[in-house]
């Protein structure tokens, strides 16, 4: 067991230290505010097309029905 230990010691330092060099070897880049905005899709809203009657109707409904009343 002596010497499983003894081999094995040697062989993770080497691979952990092939891992750090390995991170330490990308490019360093500066990070500025524009990195930091997050980036939002634009999506089409269905809602927008409706109409007011259209909207309060969509509120009865959804208020009238339970969960498990919409069809998926």
């Amino acid at each position: 067991m002596a010497i499983v230990k003894t081999l094995l010691l040697p062989l993770v330092l080497l691979s952990v230290t092939s891992i750090a060099q390995a991170v330490a070897a990308e490019p360093i880049r500066q990070i500025t505010w524009e990195d930091l905005v997050p980036r939002v899709e634009i999506y089409n809203d269905p809602f927008l097309e409706l109409t007011p009657e259209q909207k309060f109707d969509l509120i009865v409904v959804s208020r009238t029905r339970g969960p498990g009343d919409f069809p998926s």
